[in-house]
């Protein structure tokens, strides 16, 4: 059933969306104290790392989800060159940015994550077109 699975996944995207903003807001607001009170003085990390990190999480989940609509439809290679967009900007953001690895590596995730969520959103939402 082609409209339920859309509503399903569209809902999905949507609750994690939302748990994605709130755990970048709770990262800049918190993220340094929790980290220091769940691993101590040996680990730092910016505000900002942190909420990008957030961000990287919910693209990634709502990224597995539109993979899995793919999936489901049978349309796995769809899918993996998504993916592999994704992981080359990943890998060329990292090489190229400036700041501390973690921080490469937080803009990185965040934005690789991201993008290969609005590719396999794209992919799920013209395929029902």
């Amino acid at each position: 059933d082609e409209a339920r699975l859309h509503r399903a996944v569209a809902l999905t995207a949507l609750i994690i969306a939302v748990i994605a903003g709130l755990l970048a807001l709770a990262s800049l607001a918190f993220g340094p104290a929790a980290m220091q009170l769940l691993y101590g003085d040996a680990f730092t990390a910016t505000r900002t790392d942190l909420a990008l990190l957030a961000v990287g999480i919910g693209g990634f989940l709502a990224a597995c989800t539109f993979c899995q609509a793919l999936l489901a439809r049978g349309q796995g290679g769809i899918a993996a060159l998504r993916w592999s967009v994704a992981a080359i900007a990943f890998i060329a953001l990292e090489l190229t940015l400036q700041g501390t690895p973690f921080h490469r590596v937080a803009v990185a995730f965040a934005v690789a994550s991201s993008l290969v969520g609005v590719l396999l959103m794209h992919s799920v939402w013209r395929e029902r077109a």
